[in-house]
């Protein structure tokens, strides 16, 4: 939709730059640094206006291979972090085993802590049964 209104919009200033050059059709003359020269006005007009769209196309591409370069830069970025992204989610899997694995260590080691002091009470309330 953008390039359609700048399209006509375009081509309405080139169809105004023709009309005001073909109505200023005299011979001008035009004084550069080294001299000077007799010009007709529409060649000068439309001459102008080609400078300036060619100088407009010229920054154009300028800018478009310069947002190209930072595309480019950019996709080699996410491509770098996804994979460091892949790279911590296979590190963090791991220490999730190795937390699991560290837990039911633990549990079996205080299950195994429980089992001694119930041992230990048992002995003791036996021989203070024993006792009486």
């Amino acid at each position: 939709m953008k390039w359609s209104i700048l399209t006509v919009l375009g081509l309405g200033l080139s169809l105004v730059i023709a009309l005001f050059a073909i109505y200023n059709d005299q011979p001008v003359i035009v004084s550069y640094f080294f001299g000077k020269a007799r010009v007709s006005a529409v060649i000068l007009i439309l001459g102008s206006a080609l400078a300036g769209a060619l100088a407009m196309a010229l920054l154009g591409i300028v800018r478009h291979i310069k947002v190209s370069f930072q595309i480019k830069d950019l996709n080699r970025q996410n491509r770098e972090q996804a994979e460091e992204l892949e790279r911590l989610k296979e590190e963090n899997e791991g220490l999730k085993v190795m937390l699991s694995r560290v837990e039911s260590k633990e549990q079996e080691e205080q299950e195994a802590d429980w089992a001694a002091e119930s041992e230990t009470e048992v002995d003791s309330n036996a021989n203070n049964n024993h006792q009486v």
